[in-house]
């Protein structure tokens, strides 16, 4: 396995062998709101600005993305190019790629109004419901009553799917799996029979891309599960960081992992974080209750990859894997959380000129992993 990591490279060898006489080549995409997406443009970019444009369209026979890794994909297995994203973003362009955080996300007053007022009206029934069997009525319980009433996310994904749905069109690939030179796999989670759905595969092959995507993009809590048919869907990182199965499962040899969320690692020699209110060094546990959380949900994320990929290694010693992802101790991608809009452009230009420094050096390990015929023109 070549495993890029911005600063440092790591290398180990895994013997790959052709499928159907030719090796299948995959680019999968983690997760990361959208920081995580501006990170994945930001690393694409370079590999385009590298290897030429069209590199991301013509190297890849599968794109498997989730969450905010599911935009990205479908963006570029339409054709999309990321050097035109960087560029439109960077440039303040004032393009359908330069998206804003109205297109991914807005408060509904009216709609979080009549929540509070329809929960608020229902209490009535609440209390005299718990007096008619003789129960006490305590404060725990009415947190738990409130919880039950509100809505089950702040932010309703509509803006998103409306967004992605013009933009695929714009591209002129159109909304379809079908549509699609390529393969693209969408993995979500099933809220009610928490079990994993890949889509653009079977019997999930004719929904939209859009509602695809946005399903794989409802964080809990931020977002509200999306909605298919009869089906309540939530962020497919809930089933995985990456999902590399679902490419090696179909035939891929070769694969091109982005992940953008790593834990931060601020020991001796390396980035410290320091405190949004005094400025001064700290320890994550002094961040407070959020950054704690973030760093845990990010540590169980990267250890479940180390799992992922030490089993590829022993199930599938035929597939090589380069990952590329950013450095533990870099703090811009921790200290500002995934949906921080502000950020956006400062992750995506660090990721693009981080992977080109690494690029400058390995960019012949890339290109062996592809086998690309562009790359050695």
């Amino acid at each position: 396995m070549v495993h890029l990591r911005a600063p440092e490279l790591r290398s180990a060898a895994i013997n790959g062998h052709a499928v159907d006489g030719r090796p299948r080549t995959a680019l999968v995409l983690g997760g990361g709101g959208i920081n995580g997406a501006a990170y994945e443009a930001g690393c694409l970019a370079a590999l385009e600005e590298v290897f030429g444009e069209g590199f991301c369209r013509r190297s890849f026979d599968i794109y498997v993305g989730v969450s905010a890794g599911a935009i990205i994909a479908s963006l570029v297995a339409s054709g999309v190019s990321p050097l035109r994203i960087r560029d439109d973003i960077l440039n303040e362009r004032d393009t359908t790629f330069n998206f804003r955080r109205s297109d991914v996300y807005r408060f509904d007053l009216r709609s979080f109004l009549h929540t509070t007022w329809d929960a608020t009206r229902r209490m009535a029934s609440v209390l005299h419901a718990f007096r008619r069997e003789g129960l006490s009525f305590s404060l725990l319980d009415l947190t738990d009553v409130l919880q039950e009433l509100l809505p089950s996310g702040c932010f309703s994904l509509e803006p998103l799917e409306a967004y992605l749905r013009c933009v695929l069109g714009e591209s002129g690939m159109g909304n379809a799996f079908s549509d699609l030179e390529h393969d693209l796999y969408v993995p979500a989670i099933d809220l009610d029979h928490a079990s994993r759905v890949v889509f653009g595969d079977g019997e999930w092959s004719d929904v939209p891309i859009s509602q695809a995507v946005v399903a794989s993009c409802a964080i809990p809590a931020f977002f509200q599960p999306w909605r298919i048919g009869e089906h309540s869907f939530v962020d497919g990182c809930m089933g995985g960081a990456c999902h590399l199965d679902i490419a090696i499962d179909r035939g891929a040899t070769r694969l091109l992992v982005i992940n953008p969320i790593v834990p931060f690692d601020g020991g001796p020699g390396r980035s410290s974080i320091r405190s949004l209110a005094t400025g001064k060094a700290c320890g994550i546990a002094d961040m407070g209750i959020t950054f704690v959380s973030d760093q845990a949900i990010r540590i169980m994320g990267r250890h479940g990859l180390e799992a992922a990929l030490r089993a590829c290694r022993v199930d599938h010693p035929e597939v090589d894997i380069a990952l590329l992802e950013p450095s533990r101790s870099e703090p811009l991608l921790f200290v500002h959380g995934p949906m921080n809009f502000e950020a956006r452009a400062r992750i995506l230009h660090y990721a693009y000129e981080s992977t080109l420094s690494e690029l400058r050096d390995h960019a012949g390990a890339v290109a062996e992993l592809l086998r690309a015929p562009a790359l050695h023109a």
